[in-house]
């Protein structure tokens, strides 16, 4: 079940679906939203802190909710509880849910300094970066992958 309160996350989660390609968001299209209100008054999970984000917890700050962190979780359910850098952190979340979906296998290159706190933060990083089109001379390994999971030609201006 998703709950989405307010259009800004409506517009903002429609603009980040039109961002990635068909047949990524086809093996993230399970992941289910709440999105405008507070998680742990909603009972879906206790307040925790974000080590990787200081004085930010799962009250205030975009995060994806796997089964194992819920057991009010069944799919990946990503929350988004402030209405900040919306589009971003629905494409980031995403791709956490695709980390999911690929079991946590594949390792990508930090692409920001965010992304290197740990691997699941790379891979997220990495696919955000892909879908708003940043430069990838840095990292064949990883435009490569990009390229065959959206089963089509990357177009001249993402080289």
């Amino acid at each position: 079940m998703s709950r989405i309160i307010g259009q800004e996350f409506t517009d903002a989660l429609q603009e980040a679906h039109r961002m990635i390609p068909a047949p990524i968001l086809a093996r993230v299209a399970h992941a289910q939203y709440f999105c405008g209100s507070d998680p742990v008054s909603a009972g879906l999970e206790d307040e925790t802190r974000f080590d990787l984000i200081p004085g930010e917890t799962s009250r205030t700050w975009p995060h994806t909710l796997y089964g194992r962190h819920s057991t009010t979780v069944v799919a990946p359910r990503i929350v988004h509880p402030n209405p900040l850098w919306t589009v971003a952190m629905f494409v980031h979340e995403l791709g956490h849910v695709l980390d999911e979906a690929l079991d946590f296998e594949i390792n990508l290159n930090p692409v920001t300094e965010y992304a290197m706190n740990n691997r699941r933060e790379a891979f997220a990083e990495s696919f955000m970066w892909w879908c708003f089109g940043q430069v990838w001379d840095h990292d064949a390994y990883a435009l490569g992958f990009w390229e065959r999971m959206s089963g089509q030609d990357i177009p001249a201006e993402r080289h």
